[in-house]
């Protein structure tokens, strides 16, 4: 085994007065954190550049790998991702990009009951270019995937379930594999023992 130096910053939530209030997607001044990345005022947006300055620490710091922006959806089941859309890597070093993108989607469709391809979108919507994924992948040139988890129902075999916390672990397990696994492949990173 190959000992790797790597450095997972996490932040929690960053609506976390909105939820307070009962609003999973709108903080206390009325309006999506997620749709105020590229044009959101400071002032009324203050955890949005708290997170940017945090990216930019962090890029001074060495590469950023992935910024993986994590999201609860309240219509559809099981877990999906949104991500670049092939046209965004046309340039031959960004292709690696694009397989990064592919692998992790590839690896989770056969390896875990918990996500499912057909929900997932590789799309730069123009109704999502306000958000953190697309802002950092457009704006900092970082690879930026959103990872959506249902709150509360997923698909396996044809079968609906209710989800527990137990299983949203399971898959939290399954996607940082599918991370490392992908990473280690196109050689980013040489291998970590899970």
């Amino acid at each position: 085994m190959v000992n790797l130096n790597i450095c997972f910053r996490i932040v929690p939530m960053l609506n976390k007065d909105g939820v307070f209030i009962g609003n999973y997607r709108t903080g206390v001044v009325g309006d999506d954190f997620n749709r105020r990345f590229k044009s959101g005022n400071k002032e009324f947006f203050p955890e949005i550049f708290g997170l940017k300055k945090l990216v930019t620490k962090c890029k001074k710091l060495g590469k950023i790998h992935l910024f993986l922006d994590l999201h609860g959806h309240s219509i559809l089941k099981s877990s999906f991702l949104f991500g670049p859309d092939r046209k965004s890597f046309e340039s031959e070093e960004r292709i690696l990009l694009w397989n990064i993108v592919i692998n992790i989607d590839e690896y989770l469709l056969n390896n875990s009951k918990y996500f499912s391809h057909i929900s997932s979108v590789y799309c730069n919507e123009a109704k999502k270019i306000e958000t953190a994924r697309v802002y950092f992948q457009m704006q900092e040139n970082i690879l930026s995937l959103t990872c959506e988890n249902s709150l509360g129902l997923y698909y396996d075999q044809s079968q609906t379930f209710q989800e527990s916390s137990l299983d949203w672990r399971i898959f939290g397990r399954h996607l940082l594999e599918a991370m490392m696994n992908t990473l280690s492949s196109e050689g980013e990173l040489k291998s970590l023992e899970l």
